[in-house]
């Protein structure tokens, strides 16, 4: 017996139908796909482009631009500050300019910002070592106990969380730090808080 062909021309219209619509539903997401991703390069570069155009940094150095960086007040500024820190790119703060009104600073990733100078005069901020007040808020501050468990451990991952408040009326900073030890990755045994004013006239570091 011969085999004959059941598909019926109707039949054969529907497969390519669905064959086509198919193809044309994979094409659609695939060209989607691409799309999304080349408009997000696009933006990506032109965000680039821009920042790098509206300030530069040999500019704000000649005393141009100056209109175009923000303003910040101080206790986001001595955020800032104590969070300095050098290596064999150099400093990751610098002071770029300043004039009769502000001073103007550059943190690395090009961010730039400006700060009044009635309000910067108040804290010295130059004489403010933000890695040596950090090791003597470690070093006294943290009670020996509580190191000794993280010493305990053998292995540990540990997390210091600094925030920061200038504090008008004593001239001081006040210094919270959220201390967190995680022993042998299983384990925290520590999880605690610490509060210090650091007096910036006579440097010194007073647990509170």
């Amino acid at each position: 017996m011969l085999c004959r062909d059941t598909e019926t021309p109707i039949a054969k219209k529907k497969i390519r139908i669905i064959t086509y619509t198919m193809e044309f539903t994979r094409r659609s997401i695939r060209n989607a796909i691409l799309n999304g991703v080349t408009l997000c390069l696009t933006i990506f570069s032109l965000s680039c482009k821009s920042t790098k155009s509206e300030i530069d940094y040999a500019e704000i150095q000649k005393g141009n631009q100056l209109d175009r960086i923000p303003q910040i007040g101080l206790d986001s500024f001595l955020t800032i500050w104590m969070e300095k820190t050098s290596d064999e790119r150099g400093p990751n703060v610098k002071q770029l300019y300043a004039d009769s009104s502000f001073t103007y600073f550059w943190i690395r990733w090009n961010k730039y910002y400006r700060v009044d100078n009635k309000i910067l005069s108040k804290v010295h901020y130059k004489s403010i070592k933000g890695d040596s007040i950090k090791h003597a808020f470690y070093q006294h501050v943290i009670p020996e106990k509580h190191k000794a468990k993280e010493e305990q451990c053998y292995t540990s991952i540990t997390d210091f969380d600094f925030a920061y408040d200038y504090l008008e009326d004593d001239n001081a900073i006040l210094i919270r730090c959220h201390y967190a030890v995680r022993c042998d990755f299983l384990i925290r045994v520590i999880n605690k808080d610490y509060s210090a004013k650091y007096y910036i006239e006579s440097k010194k570091l007073i647990g509170i």
